[in-house]
């Protein structure tokens, strides 16, 4: 009789800022009906602040953003032979049987990338799954702030899922990687339209569900970097999948569109220092389109 190995799951958790977060998000895990293996993303002068035991630490100290982190755990899963790898947030509480439904949904169906509902501490739906407008570019969350007895099917195909937490076959890295360039938002969008182009189609499971402790991390950094981020990345996503170099999607009034969307989002919802976010915008808006005409 033909022993059949274990799969071997990584769950990579990006560690920013924030200590005890990444403890907790770390237990929760460990709370769990499957309970892979976990690593931690990090400086390596942080890795004296958790204690657990049987951690890995994949230590960055170039800090050059999010998608940099992912794919420095991608590659760690890789080149350690683990089968499925999960990229998680630091500030998200997983419940018990959410990896246990990943694992078994993804095991089947290996062409996808595996997602769980994203709730508010309150219960109700942070998203389950992005929806890509193409007019406007704008990432649009499914079933926002519903109940999530809303939702009537079992499995949610959206055009994305957040970054927030996710599940991939680990030779999905093989072929398709997170692009550096972004720094903060619209990193996962992308790599979920690319992986999409790549017949890997993203998916949300309903029954899985974790909570999101609603970007504590990116809180941290001024409204004026966000906005300028948001911006660019805004432009950036568009014209990669959609535009002039990535598609044959006309670019110029979805770019205009954005960037007028992002002034009246920043305006409304920043109760102060609307000047810095409004700076910010404007500054993404420029470095967006200089890097497509470069």
């Amino acid at each position: 009789m033909v022993k059949v190995r274990e799969d071997k799951i990584l769950v990579a958790i990006v560690h920013f800022f924030d200590v005890k977060m990444t403890n907790e998000a770390i237990y929760s895990i460990k709370n769990g009906t499957l309970v892979p293996k976990i690593a931690v993303v990090c400086k390596s002068n942080e890795t004296k602040n958790f204690s657990q035991r049987d951690l890995i630490f994949i230590e960055d100290n170039e800090n050059k953003g999010y998608a940099a982190r992912l794919n420095k755990a991608g590659r760690y899963a890789l080149q350690n032979h683990y089968d499925y790898a999960i990229f998680a947030n630091n500030d998200i509480k997983v419940n018990r049987d959410t990896i246990a439904k990943m694992y078994t949904f993804i095991k089947a169906n290996p062409n996808t990338i595996v997602a769980p509902l994203i709730l508010y501490e309150n219960g109700r739906i942070q998203s389950s799954g992005i929806r890509f407008n193409l007019l406007t570019g704008r990432n649009i969350n499914l079933y926002h702030n519903c109940d999530v007895k809303s939702i009537n099917e079992r499995i949610i195909i959206p055009d994305a899922v957040t970054g927030t937490f996710f599940m991939v076959k680990t030779s999905v890295f093989k072929s398709i990687k997170f692009d550096e360039d972004y720094d903060f938002y619209f990193e996962d969008v992308s790599f979920c339209l690319g992986a999409s182009e790549s017949g890997i189609r993203p998916i949300v499971l309903r029954e899985a569900t974790i909570v999101h402790k609603t970007s504590q991390s990116i809180k941290m950094l001024p409204i004026r970097q966000i906005s300028e981020m948001v911006t660019k990345n805004h432009i950036k996503t568009i014209n990669k999948h959609f535009g002039i170099t990535g598609g044959s999607f006309p670019i110029t009034v979805p770019i205009i569109l954005s960037i007028a969307y992002n002034v009246l989002y920043f305006l409304l919802k920043t109760n102060n220092k609307k000047g810095e976010a409004l700076k910010g915008v404007i500054s993404g808006a420029i470095k967006g389109i200089g890097e497509i005409l470069k």
